[in-house]
């Protein structure tokens, strides 16, 4: 309420950094306060600093549903060609070098030092990317049938621009530019395209579903939202929709197609409001299937114990008998319904979907000492409830040709994970 703006932009600069600790009192101060430019000002700080304090929550609660593999990494002097392999083995995610021949070798045999400790997977990919002096390239163009989109991380020399991507778990979200985007001919003059392009982690794969935009909002130089229109460009989805996997309505278990952890998309806004907008915010619905493998090495002498990572694939070992040449694996995991913290703050029957177990879709495979696969013969499952928990059990028999043992057992599973809610804000007033 002082006389002087500068003042007053200072104070209300001053409260938004303070947040959550500064709402009773601007809520006071919105509802009660006899100047209108206190009411004003205190009223958008509430908007403000509640959107704010609701966006960082879905973010803790996405991270939760579906954390970020962390990874740590050392190249000490190491070339540039040996950093990139190992990068992608680490990491299964695909580079492509996109280098003139003339310069590629000098590129690849560039020495450089990076140390890391468990960052998470995308940040890492970007970071070392960036002291090598390579960036992720552009798309030339959106394809025209999203079958045809390259599943790959294609990379130049040059820096990331900033301010073009935002990291939210595990999705890595990109706003594209120079990009030959049609517009609609009944849009041509209201809309304005915003090429997008999410990158999963490998393994997550983008169900056969059209991305759902849930909320855009536009905000002024004074972060304050205002309305708009938008909407996901759909004709750029074949149909059906972005193959990731193959759904069969007769069977729950989903099996994977192809491998889409890449999707381009444009979402389009409308062009008045965009172009008095400083902020673009939104968030986009991904209906997400993961895929994950577990490998058991010397099964007979294994421990009976859980294997596996929490909040991924996590089984137990119970029992593995041989006998008349056949070797039967008991196998558990165990799941249980989302803490209430989440559900209340999901409040979405789709977003509850993550308690159905890997193993139910999965897949056992069992290998003697040599690498030959043993003949399957037939499995069992079983599931039961102990409380919030499910136990599901599954019992897989397998042949044993000759005098083969049994050495190592590979556990592929498949699971839909519950609704994954993409986050992203993009500066609107940088170059």
């Amino acid at each position: 309420g002082a006389p002087s703006f500068a003042e007053r932009e200072k104070a209300s600069q001053a409260l938004e950094a303070i947040g959550e600790a500064a709402l009773p009192a601007l809520q006071e101060a919105a509802e009660k306060s006899n100047d209108l430019e206190v009411k004003r000002r205190a009223a958008d700080l509430v908007r403000v600093i509640e959107a704010r304090l609701a966006a960082e929550k879905l973010h803790r609660v996405a991270e939760e549903l579906h954390p970020p593999t962390r990874i740590s990494l050392v190249y000490q002097n190491a070339v540039v060609a040996d950093v990139l392999k190992d990068l992608s083995a680490r990491t299964g995610v695909p580079f492509q070098l996109q280098v003139p021949a003339e310069r590629k070798g000098g590129v690849l045999q560039k020495l450089v030092t990076v140390r890391l400790e468990r960052q998470p997977l995308w940040q890492a990919i970007d970071h070392v990317l960036a002291v090598c002096g390579l960036r992720q390239a552009e798309p030339a163009s959106l394809p025209e049938n999203m079958d045809e989109l390259p599943q790959v991380f294609s990379i130049e020399e040059g820096a990331l621009p900033a301010g073009r991507v935002c990291y939210n778990g595990v999705a890595r979200v990109r706003r594209l530019t120079g990009l030959g985007v049609k517009k609609p001919a009944a849009h041509a003059l209201a809309d304005e395209p915003i090429p997008l392009e999410i990158c999963l982690e490998p393994r997550r794969f983008v169900e056969c579903q059209v991305p759902k935009s849930v909320e855009i909002r536009l905000l002024d130089n004074q972060r304050r939202p205002f309305k708009t229109t938008s909407y996901l460009q759909p004709d750029k989805f074949p149909e059906p929709p972005r193959p990731g996997v193959l759904l069969n309505p007769n069977h729950p278990p989903i099996v994977p197609r192809d491998p889409g952890w890449r999707v381009l998309m444009t979402l389009r806004v409308e062009k008045a409001a965009l172009d008095k907008a400083a902020c673009l915010d939104g968030r986009i619905e991904l209906r997400v299937h993961a895929q994950e493998e577990l490998v058991i090495d010397n099964l007979a002498q294994a421990p009976r114990q859980l294997y596996g990572e929490c909040n991924r694939l996590q089984v137990e070992l119970i029992k593995v008998s041989t006998t008349d040449r056949r070797t039967t694996v008991v196998l558990a995991e165990r799941t249980q319904a989302l803490p209430s913290h989440i559900a209340q703050v999901l409040a979405k029957p789709e977003w509850l979907r993550n308690n159905v177990p890997w193993l139910a879709a999965g897949q056992v495979r069992l290998f003697d000492a040599q690498g030959d696969p043993c003949p399957f013969v037939g499995s069992q499952d079983m599931g039961r409830q102990e409380g919030n928990t499910t136990v599901y059990q599954k019992s897989a028999t397998f042949t044993m040709p000759g005098t083969a043992k049994p050495a190592r057992l590979v556990i592929t599973g498949h699971r839909r994970l519950a609704l994954l809610l993409v986050a992203f804000r993009f500066s609107l007033t940088s170059s």
